[in-house]
């Protein structure tokens, strides 16, 4: 949602960050968004994991419910003023990959969290947090390239049109589907997503 509202009105008023008295415009808050999003990457998030954040209201915080949705990670939004122990009890349901807090929320951090990485948006107190502003971030490219199968008239041709330019990513088109060549084509064009039916699938798996 936020790469399509900067490219859409990049100069806009985003945020206003009443703590520093900073303005965000849209295009701002996507460049700080990217660079919260590799340092996620930097710190082993990977899409489908889930990231607790312990935090009070900062923009850091909205910069990770963006960066989270960029990188297909679940954010779990952490209550900062529960106690270790009742925090405990939650993260011992969750399978989190990492824990985000800041200067006030890492002693409860520390204390809640077992055998989970923890990361802090301030200078870090504890030997074992690492520091969350001092991870280089990787660079987050939206690279994805979609090989279209299904026919325009169905939802699962049309729909793919759509996401690639909402997302500012390739499709790869080919007029008919020869299940071999399909195939083909997903080393040839570097494919990273592709919709089939069951009977097409079969039939690629067959080919090749």
């Amino acid at each position: 949602w936020l790469s399509h509202r900067a490219a859409a009105t990049p100069d806009d008023l985003a945020v206003i960050d009443a703590d520093t008295d900073t303005r965000w415009s849209y295009s701002g808050l996507d460049a700080a968004v990217d660079e919260t999003a590799g340092r996620l990457a930097n710190l082993g998030v990977d899409a489908g994991d889930q990231i607790g954040t312990l935090l009070p209201r900062t923009f850091l915080g909205v910069c990770l419910l963006h960066a989270a949705q960029r990188l297909g990670v679940t954010l779990v939004p952490l209550n900062h003023r529960l106690t270790a122990e009742e925090l405990g009890a939650q993260i011992d349901q969750l399978e989190l990959t990492l824990v985000v807090c800041d200067i006030d929320t890492e002693p409860t951090a520390v204390e809640a969290v077992e055998e989970v990485p923890i990361a802090s948006i301030d200078e870090p107190q504890w030997a074992a947090v690492k520091s969350f502003k001092d991870v280089a971030p990787a660079a987050i490219d939206p690279a994805d390239r979609w090989l279209l199968t299904l026919s325009l008239y169905h939802v699962g041709g049309i729909a793919p049109i759509f996401r690639s330019t909402l997302y500012g990513t390739a499709i790869v088109v080919r007029s008919d589907f020869d299940p071999g060549q399909a195939a083909d084509d997903l080393d040839r064009y570097d494919v990273t997503v592709v919709s089939l039916v069951p009977t097409m699938l079969k039939s690629m798996l067959d080919r090749r």
